[in-house]
């Protein structure tokens, strides 16, 4: 029997499960449809511009506007959409889109060697916090709106976050 993407289990906010909608190196940004339970294709990025992180959402979730939350996936290994990850939270990034609150979730994969070193946010380099803020300049830039990341928050923040919007 097919299990609908949306009725993927969450978890816990300490260890849950992530639906990745944009594999890393994409030039798609492809977002999963709850009614129709398939992924599409929403914008197709310029200028050899791609996702530098897997993207998805953390399912029976809700936020101030109305979307699922969103998270953002450390690592170099591509994931295809609709791939189930089990990840901890490490941070959140603080972000405003066209006025609204759209925080995203810093993440990585449960036992993944790769991204072990991802304890907390504090684990970020410099150069990768200022890579986020280019990436989601772009992100603004290419889709024509304002984003403003307002700051990055430690894991208690980002299990506060995942509390909050559980449904």
């Amino acid at each position: 029997m097919h299990r609908k993407l949306k009725d993927t289990p969450l978890g816990t906010p300490e260890q849950f499960n992530v639906v990745v909608e944009i594999p890393r190196g994409s030039v798609d940004k492809i977002e999963y449809d709850e009614n129709k339970d398939e992924m599409h294709v929403d914008f197709v990025f310029k200028d050899g511009f791609t996702f530098q992180y897997n993207y998805g959402f953390i399912p029976h979730t809700r936020t101030d506007d109305g979307d699922t939350l969103d998270a953002i996936l450390l690592g170099t290994k591509p994931m295809a959409s609709g791939t189930v990850v089990l990840c901890r939270p490490i941070g959140v990034m603080r972000q405003i889109d066209r006025g609204q609150v759209d925080d995203k979730i810093i993440a990585v994969p449960v036992g993944d060697k790769e991204t072990q070193k991802y304890q907390s946010v504090e684990d970020i380099s410099q150069e990768e916090i200022k890579q986020f803020i280019l990436f989601y300049a772009e992100v603004a830039r290419q889709k024509q709106k304002t984003i403003e990341i307002t700051g990055f928050e430690d894991k208690d923040k980002a299990i506060e976050a995942i509390r909050k919007a559980m449904i």
